[in-house]
């Protein structure tokens, strides 16, 4: 059996291409953004309110736990040093401060 690649599906996969390429710029972007915003922050914490917390939760429940602790092994080390700073990832969501789940 011959394998042919049509017009059309060359087309579909040199537009596949190329928005994979401008979706992984925007994550470097947002990566590096991030990045440079932590820096600036320095050792301080940041407080979140129950809303955003909601928000990342929701966020957080779409992207899965593997691809969760993949996106963020950079930041995992960074908090390394200080390991009372960081919540670990099945808390994501849940507030054990203020008695309130964000589910």
């Amino acid at each position: 059996m011959d394998f042919l690649l049509h017009p059309w599906q060359l087309y579909v996969v040199i537009l596949a291409g190329w928005i994979n390429r401008q979706q992984q710029e925007v994550i470097d972007y947002l990566r590096t953004e991030n990045h440079v915003l932590k820096e600036k922050r320095g050792g301080k914490r940041i407080l979140l309110n129950d809303d955003q917390r909601r928000r990342l939760a929701v966020k957080g429940k779409i992207l899965g736990r593997k691809r969760q602790s993949t996106c963020s092994k950079a930041s995992w080390k960074a908090k390394a040093s200080s390991p009372s700073r960081c919540r670990p990832r099945a808390q994501i969501g849940t507030s054990t401060w203020s008695g309130s789940s964000a589910r």
